[in-house]
Formats: C-alpha cells, structure tokens, sequence
C-alpha cells in the first residue's frame, strides 16, 4: 500500500520522532554511565558529563540527543500553527502564537544545553534556567490557548497544567527525581499533541 504522506502533519511525523530519538539516547547513555544511577540522586544534566560519572561516548550521546531533539521540536511547534486558523477568538490566537514562539525558543536553549554540558557551569545553567522557565510556559499556555478549539482534547490542556505543576516544583526545589519527572513527563504532551493534530487534521 502506497503511503499518503499528505495524511501525516510535521507536528505528527516529528513528535514521534524527537520521543524516539530523546528515550533512545538517554538510555544508551544511562546503560554507559560508570557511577551508580539513581534518579532520586543523579541529575539529567549528569548524564551529559564525563565529569559526572559518565564514559565519554555515553555523555556524547545524551548530548548528541538533547541537540537533535532541540532540532526536531522547531517543525513540531511550528507545525501547530495549524490549529490557528479555527480558533475564533483573536486573543487565543495572539497567545497560540506567544506559545509556539516560546516553544521554539525552548527548543533552543535545549540545543545549547547538549553544546554546553553541565561542567561548563554558568553557561550551562543559563540555558538550562531558559529552558525550564519557557517549558513551564508553553506546558500551561498550550492548554489555555487552544482549550476552547472544538477539536482540542481537553485532557491535554489537564495534562500540561499538571506538569507545570511538577515544573515549579522543580525549579524551587531543584530535586533530582523531580527534574527527571518534568523532563519525561514532556514527551506523552508531545505525544498527544501529535496524536491530536494528526486525528483533527486528517484530509477528506
């Protein structure tokens, strides 16, 4: 059977990419990890550094995943721009916008976080800081903008404000199992997402 490619949005195609690619090199670089892992005591950004416990292919790797994740989550926000032309109301499209644009900054700040692994200190604390703040935005604003869509699973905006809240937590408390909790719980969003565009866009 011949594939329609027309039947598969960019925000489908790469939302089941980047989970793909993000799980499979964290867990090739957890299985190279030297120390004993934990996620009660061992960091994300842990991963990423042989100053941390990790061999230098298992570091590159996570580094390697963060990056090509960064890349893959610009055409998935940008293919959500889709959703735009049915919302009715001119403010939830203004904030549709301000979501997808945090969205790509974020997916920069991931980008520059697996350039900058966390051994290069304030550099990467900076990034990581960014990214966290806009990841705690597009999981709340998402839901908000799109939650009166006809065709917007309403779970889904449920969903993102619960990892907003598991987010701040986060960045109060800056405990290890919950950076691990708000980083993973972002890839069923992403899969949600993806699944939700793909069903309410498919062509007659």
């Amino acid at each position: 059977m011949k594939l329609d490619r027309l039947k598969y949005s960019i925000t489908t195609i790469t939302g089941i990419s980047l989970i793909i690619s993000y799980v499979t090199f964290t867990i090739f670089s957890i299985l190279l990890y030297r120390e004993n892992w934990t996620p009660i005591i061992t960091r994300i950004s842990d991963l990423g550094s042989i100053d941390y416990g990790n061999t230098p292919l298992g570091a590159f790797l996570f580094n390697l995943g963060a990056i090509i994740t960064g890349f893959l989550l610009y055409p998935f926000y940008l293919g959500l721009c889709i959703w735009y032309k049915n919302l009715k109301e001119e403010k939830k499209r203004k904030l549709l916008i301000i979501t997808l644009l945090c969205g790509c900054l974020s997916a920069t700040c991931l980008i520059l976080l697996g350039v900058f692994p966390i051994h290069t200190d304030l550099i990467h604390i900076f990034w990581a800081s960014g990214f966290f703040l806009l990841y705690q935005l597009v999981s709340i604003l998402i839901g908000i903008s799109l939650r009166s869509h006809e065709k917007f699973m309403k779970i889904i905006a449920y969903y993102g404000w619960s990892i907003g809240i598991v987010n701040f937590l986060f960045i109060v408390t800056q405990a290890p199992i919950l950076e691990w909790l708000s980083v993973l719980s972002a890839l069923p969003l992403v899969g949600l997402l993806a699944y939700n565009t793909y069903k309410s866009y498919l062509p007659n």
